[in-house]
């Protein structure tokens, strides 16, 4: 994800189907309802670049995902999934697994 000025980029890469975005204006859209990406393609191209330079600065995490985790937007995890509802994936890192196949007794 990325913000700049009004303007905020989020990108996932969904195992299910590859990657998706949402681009939003937050002064006109603070709710974030209306996915401007594939309608204001120069801002996207603007948002990727600013990410894409945030990433080739950035350190690897020290601790590999290792667990996925689907995440529908707008919705609790009590409601049920439809079809058409909108999620992402996020990755979990469960800290115990490095330990228990690393440590020395």
């Amino acid at each position: 994800m990325v913000r700049h000025q009004d303007w905020k980029l989020q990108v996932n890469n969904r195992p299910t189907d590859g990657l998706h975005y949402w681009l939003f204006n937050l002064e006109s859209d603070p709710t974030e309802q209306n996915n401007l990406a594939y309608v204001n393609k120069d801002k996207m191209d603007q948002l990727l670049n600013l990410l894409a330079k945030h990433q080739a600065n950035s350190v690897e995490p020290l601790y590999r995902p290792t667990l996925q985790v689907p995440v529908m937007i707008d919705k609790t995890s009590a409601e049920s999934f439809v079809e058409t509802d909108e999620y992402i994936y996020i990755y979990q890192t469960n800290i115990m697994d490095f330990f228990t196949k690393n440590w020395k007794y």
